[in-house]
């Protein structure tokens, strides 16, 4: 005859260690639960099919092989919390789709001053090596596959990643457009990594305001975004040919811009100051259509030098002109 215990009855594990001993097929304990808070990976696997447990338990402690890792996934049926694979004989080697299966469960893969594990994989996806780096995997001897891509903060994160190798990694624009720093940019450049900017898409923007004109022209040509951009050439005159250059960059300010006329011509000059720039030129004063008058009064004819008094002077000059596109005042 087969013995049920009483429904909605609580033993720790042990004394349910114990009833084990008991011939199952005398002893029916599926109504029986746990009543302590944590139990062990191994304990779990055991009793798992016999017993019940409550909502406070949770799995904690070590296992040894990722094998036993993944069975503890498929069977966990309360959550996993603070499982650490280790094996005290060395590390567990084992391959980067189980490894990454097992981080993004809540099985942790270094233990506070070492990774426990080694990649046996050679060469990762994007997705794996940003799982396993955020595990805290050493990641040194490894490289990105060919024809993988990332966006920028992806790419900027494998970069952190001391020693992985990301020549060849392409940077795609991702679901929304992402922000970085035109440092990182530059770090990435010198890594390896690819930007193609080609196509009509943006693939990135920086976070800098303001930005050089050599900045605006090489950011450009990988692709960023600098429709919030404002170019600045500290009060220098740019040639006449940056210039252009930079007008044809989409939706940057270029107000901060300065040229000279050089070798340009008017419908250039009018294309360059439609995009914000100034041009310097000669004024020239067509004098059959001009009409001059002006006059200077001194207000103060006291010497300056040495008191407190400054000449004061004030004065108009009227000009009648058929065109001037920019007058520069020195």
């Amino acid at each position: 005859m087969v013995q049920v215990c009483k429904e909605n009855t609580t033993a720790d594990l042990e004394s349910i260690k114990a009833l084990f001993e008991v011939d199952s097929n005398k002893l029916n304990l599926n109504d029986v639960e746990l009543s302590d808070s944590r139990i062990t990976p191994d304990d779990f696997l055991d009793v798992k099919d016999r017993v019940s447990f409550s909502e406070n338990t949770v799995i904690s402690g070590r296992i040894d092989s990722a094998e036993k890792g993944i069975e503890l996934l498929d069977a966990a049926t309360i959550p996993i919390d603070g499982v650490l694979l280790k094996n005290e004989q060395g590390p567990v080697l084992s391959d980067a789709a189980t490894l990454v299966a097992l981080a993004q469960n809540g099985i942790s893969l270094f233990d506070q001053i070492d990774p426990t594990v080694i990649v046996t994989t050679l060469g990762l996806t994007v997705q794996e090596a940003l799982v396993l780096g955020g595990a805290q995997l050493d990641l040194s001897n490894q490289h990105i596959l060919a024809g993988e891509h990332a966006d920028i903060l992806q790419a900027v994160t494998l970069h952190g990643l001391g020693g992985l190798d990301i020549s060849g990694l392409k940077i795609e624009k991702g679901e929304e457009l992402k922000s970085t720093s035109i440092e990182n940019v530059q770090a990435l450049q010198n890594a390896g990594v690819v930007f193609d900017g080609t196509g009509t898409e943006k693939l990135f923007t920086v976070n800098e305001e303001i930005i050089g004109p050599f900045q605006a022209i090489d950011l450009n040509t990988l692709g960023a975004d600098l429709s919030s951009k404002r170019v600045d050439v500290e009060g220098s005159f740019v040639p006449a040919e940056l210039a252009t250059q930079l007008s044809a960059i989409q939706g940057v300010d270029l107000s901060g811009v300065l040229t000279r006329k050089e070798s340009l011509s008017g419908q250039q000059i009018q294309e360059l100051e439609s995009r914000g720039v100034r041009v310097d030129q000669d004024v020239e004063l067509i004098l059959g259509d001009s009409s001059l008058n002006g006059q200077v009064t001194e207000l103060k004819e006291i010497d300056p030098t040495g008191s407190e008094h400054t000449l004061v002077a004030e004065g108009s000059v009227f000009l009648k002109m058929i065109s001037i596109v920019h007058i520069f005042l020195k």
